[in-house]
């Protein structure tokens, strides 16, 4: 890696020492000559425009429509798994407090019962499974284009 001539570090200090986040004109940024360089100390600060910011961002994301639309789907059939899943309990409960069947009928109906719900519920672990794996998937090719339109910058 080259060095950078003691002319071009005051050029480019004192271009950047102006730009402190909340620091008047002149006053060094912490984080500066401390390990960790001048982003040691990072304060949330708002984009200028937010809808030009989320716009550019959903545009990484945007080519991957369909997957988009599988991941809710799979959100969707999760929330509904799940609630499938809580109103099941009523009529379970129901079937085994109910005095006019026989405790061979109740058992079969609670064993009937449990099979639907675990089946409930495994359609709920799939589709939350499949969520979070293509959501990953989207979210790294994303980054990665994030990356690869840097470095072209630079």
């Amino acid at each position: 890696m080259s060095r950078l001539s003691t002319e071009r570090k005051e050029t480019l200090l004192r271009r950047y020492e102006s730009k402190s986040i909340n620091a008047p004109a002149g006053v060094k940024r912490p984080g500066v000559g401390r390990p960790g360089g001048p982003r040691a100390v990072m304060t949330g600060r708002k984009p200028k425009n937010i809808s030009a910011t989320i716009n550019r961002l959903l545009a990484y994301i945007g080519r991957d429509k369909a997957r988009l639309l599988l991941v809710f789907i799979c959100i969707l059939g999760g929330n509904l798994s799940a609630l499938g899943g809580s109103y099941m309990l009523r009529p379970i409960i129901n079937n085994l407090v109910s005095p006019e069947q026989s405790a061979q009928e109740k058992l079969n109906k609670l064993a009937m019962g449990i099979m639907i719900m675990a089946c409930i519920y495994i359609v709920g672990v799939i589709c939350t499974y499949l969520q979070q794996k293509v959501m990953i998937g989207v979210s790294q090719k994303a980054l990665v284009r994030i990356r690869e339109e840097l470095f072209c910058k630079i």
